[in-house]
């Protein structure tokens, strides 16, 4: 098949203008890549900061919430009460840290006196229920506080390698009553 001058140059024609639409759909191909790239970018952004964000609200309620307490005078009623129990992973293998606050609500005309104990609970191997764990070579962690408003206690602490993680307990007494004031257990993160 053979084609005339004019038809060969209709078809290098029809081709050009094939190639210079191709060339813009690609150019616009191209940007919109880097649009959607740009928006990913900012959404990523934006998911961050809008954690961020509702991180540190989070934390100013707990802290609104704990000065109301503080501050929540009742005629006559003094109160003590655990605000804050955590435990979490440390740097270490199985090294935990611990962040205890507790508070006295109500009337603070007097300072609050008792003891704190935390007992370390784990799962030793071969074992299925959990069992106190020696903390740093004694049953558990005893300590004197002696506090108006409130009394912060952080720590830290190593489970033994051959020991599941399970709980610890805090218990507070205040000197004088002869009872618990506060037992609390809260979960030990998994390794």
């Amino acid at each position: 098949m053979q084609f005339s001058g004019s038809q060969l140059r209709g078809m290098h024609q029809k081709i050009a203008n094939v190639d210079a639409r191709n060339q813009v759909v690609q150019f616009k191909l191209v940007q919109a890549e880097r649009q959607l790239q740009v928006e990913r970018a900012a959404q990523m952004n934006l998911s961050r900061e809008l954690e961020r964000v509702q991180t540190e609200t989070m934390r100013l309620k707990e802290d609104i919430a704990f000065y109301q307490n503080i501050f929540n005078e009742r005629k006559g009623l003094r109160e003590i009460r655990l605000h804050t129990f955590k435990v979490n992973k440390a740097l270490g293998n199985s090294d935990y840290d611990y962040h205890i606050l507790i508070m006295q609500a109500g009337n603070h005309d007097k300072v609050t006196d008792g003891n704190l104990t935390l007992t370390l609970y784990g799962i030793p191997v071969g074992e299925v229920q959990p069992q106190p764990v020696a903390i740093q070579g004694s049953a558990n962690l005893k300590q004197d506080l002696s506090f108006k408003y409130y009394q912060q206690v952080d720590g830290k602490f190593s489970l033994p390698v051959d020991v599941k993680p399970a709980y610890l307990l805090l218990e507070f007494v205040e000197k004088g009553t002869g009872r618990t004031n506060i037992s609390e257990k809260v979960e030990i993160p998994a390794q």
